[in-house]
């Protein structure tokens, strides 16, 4: 009787560990499914719906809110060119795909990876950072800021009397072209890297490339280019 017992303990006790494995793995395969589903959500893409406005009115955008670090923006308007305004705040996207026009006149657009497409991406006074652009147009910058920018493609400051402040370095691949008085400023020592050119136009008589602190180190790298126009340039 004793034996009995012990054996119809033994069955009872693992057929209730094996239930507890069961269960277990069922769990973690549901848990893996909502993982999965949770990371599908979160990559998301959201498109610009509106006409022309401000980049900080939710109901432009596709999501009712507008796109969050882990989202890639989208900003093309079949039919129409619209202006995308980015006036005040700080947003974070994971990249920017554009056939629009995108000002910044204030606060600072982060974007982690990309910024791709054929649209105009114009800095007037706002901040870009950490982006990779790889636009087919040229930035047009007449103020503002670039922190911590790669610019694969070309940059144009030819207003006569602009200024774009750099942080954190440059790495230019393509040409950056300076009028008359337009100007780099470089903020404390930097690197201007990469493989491209800066090229100053005949006019530019008082363009400068300028490290605006004392005691500080504008590097220039083996890949980069500075061409001067056929009047005096100042570096």
């Amino acid at each position: 009787m004793l034996r009995k017992n012990w054996f119809t303990t033994s069955i009872f006790f693992q057929r209730k560990t094996q239930s507890l494995k069961d269960q277990r793995r069922s769990r973690r395969r549901r848990l893996s499914i909502f993982e999965h589903l949770e990371r599908r959500e979160l990559l998301t893409t959201v498109s610009w719906i509106g006409g022309s406005g401000d980049w900080n009115v939710g109901a432009n955008w596709s999501n009712g809110v507008g796109p969050a670090a882990a989202d890639d923006a989208v900003i093309d308007v079949p039919g129409s060119a619209v202006t995308i305004t980015h006036s005040s705040g700080t947003h974070t996207v994971a990249s920017i795909t554009m056939a629009e026009t995108v000002r910044l006149t204030g606060g600072t657009l982060i974007v982690s990876n990309l910024v791709a497409g054929s649209g105009v991406l114009a800095i007037a006074g706002g901040t870009l950072q950490d982006a990779n652009v790889g636009l087919s147009t040229p930035i047009q910058a007449t103020s503002g800021t670039i922190n911590h920018v790669t610019i694969n493609g070309n940059l144009d400051v030819l207003e006569g009397n602009a200024y774009l402040s750099i942080r954190n370095g440059l790495t230019l691949n393509g040409t950056a072209t300076l009028s008359f008085a337009d100007r780099l400023y470089f903020e404390g020592t930097q690197t201007l890297g990469g493989n491209g050119t800066v090229a100053f136009t005949d006019n530019a008589t008082y363009g400068s490339l300028i490290v605006n602190q004392n005691n500080m180190t504008l590097t220039i790298g083996a890949g980069i280019t500075v061409r001067g126009g056929s009047t005096s340039t100042n570096f």
